[in-house]
């Protein structure tokens, strides 16, 4: 299935600062997708056969030709998963930023009104403010 799919949707968590989670989506088609969860906390050691099988399965995922899709910075967060030696980050897809995209997007399907453009936030200032506002009455 990976050496046939080619568009790939991918996140990544890290826990405290450290590489945590690898999420993957193979979009299959319009109506199929197949989703991977790589655990780093639970990576069978690098001399086994399983992890040569996720190794090789990262190296179909992450090679160049293939397109990659992040809500964000996607390759700066990949390289920190470098040390997992999972895939060649000098082969790495140029990844696709959706988030700047959905953006864009979402403000030309959803033009704001001018009353939105001229809105501010509350600077928290306000005399006219209830005091009360804040008191729970039960």
């Amino acid at each position: 299935m990976a050496s046939t799919t080619h568009i790939y949707s991918i996140d990544t968590e890290c826990d405290k600062q450290f590489p945590a989670l690898l999420q993957i989506e193979a979009v299959i088609s319009d109506q199929q997708s197949t989703i991977t969860l790589i655990k780093m906390a639970y990576l069978p050691s690098q001399s086994t056969i399983l992890f040569d099988k996720i190794q090789q399965l990262c190296g179909i995922i992450f090679t160049t030709g293939n397109k990659l899709y992040g809500w964000g910075p996607l390759k700066k967060e990949l390289s920190a998963f470098v040390k997992y030696r999972l895939f060649d980050y000098s082969r790495l897809s140029i990844p696709s930023d959706v988030q700047g995209e959905f953006k864009d997007w979402f403000d030309r399907v959803f033009p704001r009104t001018e009353d939105e453009t001229q809105y501010t936030e509350p600077s928290g200032n306000d005399q006219d403010q209830d005091q009360d506002e804040n008191v729970l009455t039960i």
